[in-house]
């Protein structure tokens, strides 16, 4: 009896595949399906490797300024002025190549889902995956090389074609209205420091202002060339009464201020 069914599931699956068979032939015939060459699907396959490596080396570019930007700005040290602070961060944050950055790492897992590996592999590990090699080679470009520093010192000097205003935009102080100053102490005496305050209306133009704090203790802590963030009210004939100051990094200086 078991032999009778193996035989009849034998010609069934002889019957099946012929009738695929002559199902593909028949579409092959009225040109329905296309014959395609090893060649053809090797140059896919290639194409679709340069596309991916291509996407994952702009995303990782791209965030990689991110860092840069908020590390060259000094822009973090804003959260210690407290909850204003925090909202002054998060209002200069560059939220614009954030969502570019996603939009491409979507735009790869879809490219990669699309293949077998892709496809075989949870939708959780693949984006996981690409949004670790993204923040390992960014983290690596931004703190292991000087490449943003080189560019940006080509943006100073107006020879970076295309992506001019992005760098410029690093130097961009936070708008003095909110009451955040940022420049560099070129004098201190006593509770008093003279600060060359960065403008944020003409970039690379500075204004030499007074800035006072209500002890000594808060000036004891910073000295001659520290960039800084200061907080207090707005500048009132070339004075500023502090309430905080926080340290703002080094920033690579410009040629013509070296």
């Amino acid at each position: 009896m078991s032999r009778c069914k193996n035989a009849m599931n034998n010609d069934n699956y002889a019957q099946l595949n012929k009738g695929i068979q002559a199902n593909v032939l028949e579409k092959i015939r009225d040109n329905e399906l296309t014959m395609r060459s090893n060649t053809y699907f090797a140059i896919k396959l290639a194409a679709f490797i340069v596309v991916v490596v291509a996407l994952l080396t702009a995303l990782t570019l791209l965030f990689s300024f991110i860092l840069f930007s908020i590390r060259a700005s000094g822009e973090a040290s804003l959260i210690g002025f407290g909850s204003h602070g925090f909202a002054l961060f998060i209002g200069l944050f560059p939220w614009k190549l954030l969502f570019l950055n996603i939009a491409l790492i979507l735009l790869c897992g879809l490219l990669l889902r699309s293949f077998r590996f892709g496809y075989k592999t949870p939708v959780s590990f693949l984006f996981l995956g690409i949004v670790l090699i993204a923040v390992f080679f960014g983290l690596g470009i931004d703190e292991g090389t000087s490449f943003h520093d080189r560019l940006l010192r080509r943006a100073d000097n107006h020879r970076l074609p295309f992506f001019n205003d992005l760098y410029e935009g690093v130097r961009v102080p936070p708008p003095q209205s909110q009451g955040v100053y940022r420049g560099t102490i070129v004098g201190i005496e006593g509770n008093v420091l003279t600060v060359n305050v960065d403008n944020p209306l003409g970039i690379g133009t500075t204004t030499s202002l007074h800035v006072i704090f209500p002890d000594d203790q808060a000036t004891s802590s910073v000295k001659i060339g520290d960039r800084i963030f200061i907080a207090g009210e707005p500048a009132v004939n070339g004075e500023i009464h502090a309430s905080g100051i926080r340290n703002a990094g080094d920033m690579p200086l410009r040629q013509q201020d070296q």
